[in-house]
């Protein structure tokens, strides 16, 4: 399917519901704080905040649908590359979030997660896996 291959088009318009429902509060904030945002990438439902810190590392902060299909989880990642290889740290903040959202509740979230996001710097992040392994590739 065009959108992924995750879902018809008719199941991922139902999926996306739950983030829509809060998108603009997302593009809110993130115009206020100079994020991009990408909304349903790869036709994943996820709203997903990207800036570079003042560490020079590349930050996101991702609310998206887990894998079961039923819940939502917020994560972090931050990367960057040097020579090559990949740098990164990425971590599940909250798990098991059910919908409907609370605008303010997941707002409050978000910020929580910026505030780390921003405070990591190049000593906090370890080699990808992958270039542990000698070889390259996406993380």
């Amino acid at each position: 399917m065009a959108n992924g291959d995750n879902f018809t088009p008719d199941q991922l318009r139902e999926h996306i519901k739950p983030i829509e429902a809060i998108r603009k509060d997302i593009e809110n904030y993130a115009q206020s704080e100079g994020l991009d945002t990408t909304f349903h990438s790869k036709g994943w439902p996820d709203a997903r905040l990207d800036w570079i810190n003042k560490h020079e590392i590349h930050c996101t902060i991702e609310l998206g649908m887990d894998q079961d299909m039923t819940s939502y989880i917020l994560a972090i990642g931050a990367h960057k590359d040097v020579e090559g290889k990949r740098y990164i740290f990425m971590t599940h903040l909250e798990k098991d979030l059910k919908t409907p959202f609370d605008a303010v509740s997941i707002l409050e979230k978000i910020k929580a997660a910026k505030v780390l996001c921003d405070s990591k710097r190049f000593e906090d992040l370890p080699l990808s896996k992958r270039d542990q392994k000698g070889t390259r590739g996406t993380v």
